[in-house]
């Protein structure tokens, strides 16, 4: 069931996708001063899995990001990304519209990138929400879970069954970077490595920036899973029939599975290095501490 009192212990606070930096070292400072990539903090969260339901007036949250000071919430049914505090007040109903079916997105500190799965594209906007090339990805298969490492937008065809790789301008690196996958639904980067979920396979596998495997089974066993994130130690995933959410070690062994139970719906996962934040396909936003 949902914690609803606990504590959280942190290592330290970062802005979600800081650049990064050697555990020992981060600090306070160190850990929010560079934001960039919008995927995963580069200090160790340590969760006891309290929750509370922050945001409930969207119709199918997908894909979350921030910009380390809000949130941003993709409404997949109502075609458009909502902007929140991180508290779930209200900020910008409208913040992006005009999308097609979109479910993931991410940031470079400068723009955001969203995937428009009905409309098999990726669209670029500036930071106030307005567009800066609302197609600057065609041609893909239903695209889903979207990052970056600030340099290259790395992209699941969830029809596709492959990761693409292209340049924050646009340009195609590589259509198929990874191939042979069974329905991707989400993808994280933690500067080296490439984190993708196989929502038909029911695993993560971990492959580098340049396509090669390190271990395509890495996380293996699941039902029917759909998001990820990580933070500097370790990884989460969501299982949106269980309604659970998990942690697991680089390596994969498992920290806590489940982490959290009883969200129902779940879809997809972010850490702003304070707390996860998890979306559902009813509509909901949870903090997770």
């Amino acid at each position: 069931m949902i914690k609803t009192v606990g504590l959280l212990t942190l290592v330290c606070m970062i802005a979600l996708g800081c650049q990064k930096v050697e555990d020992t070292a981060a600090s306070t400072t160190t850990c929010s001063s560079a934001l960039t990539a919008g995927n995963a903090s580069s200090c160790a969260l340590n969760l006891t899995g309290t929750t509370t339901q922050i945001i409930s007036s969207l119709s199918y949250a997908a894909g979350i990001i921030t910009d380390g000071t809000y949130l941003y919430v993709v409404d997949l049914t109502a075609n458009k990304v909502v902007k929140f505090t991180p508290t779930g007040a209200l900020v910008d109903n409208t913040f992006i519209t005009g999308l097609n079916g979109p479910t993931g997105i991410t940031t470079d500190g400068t723009y955001f990138y969203v995937t428009n799965t009905s409309g098999n594209t990726i669209g670029k906007y500036n930071i106030d929400g307005s567009a800066a090339n609302a197609s600057l990805v065609t041609g893909l298969n239903g695209p889903r879970g979207i990052t970056t490492d600030g340099t290259y937008l790395y992209v699941a065809n969830y029809n596709g069954s492959h990761i693409g790789k292209y340049s924050l301008n646009g340009a195609t690196v590589s259509s198929t970077l990874i191939t042979g996958l069974s329905a991707p639904s989400d993808v994280k980067i933690d500067g080296t490595n490439l984190y993708v979920v196989q929502n038909g396979a029911g695993k993560v596998g971990k492959y580098t920036v340049t396509g090669s495997t390190v271990n395509s089974n890495l996380l293996t066993g699941f039902s029917n899973i759909v998001g990820i994130t990580i933070d500097g130690t370790k990884i989460y995933t969501t299982e949106i029939g269980a309604g659970t959410i998990s942690a697991y070690s680089y390596s994969g062994g498992v920290v806590s599975s489940p982490l959290v139970s009883g969200v129902n719906s779940v879809t997809y996962l972010m850490t702003n290095g304070s707390y996860l934040f998890a979306t559902t396909s009813s509509g909901k936003v949870y903090k997770i501490q």
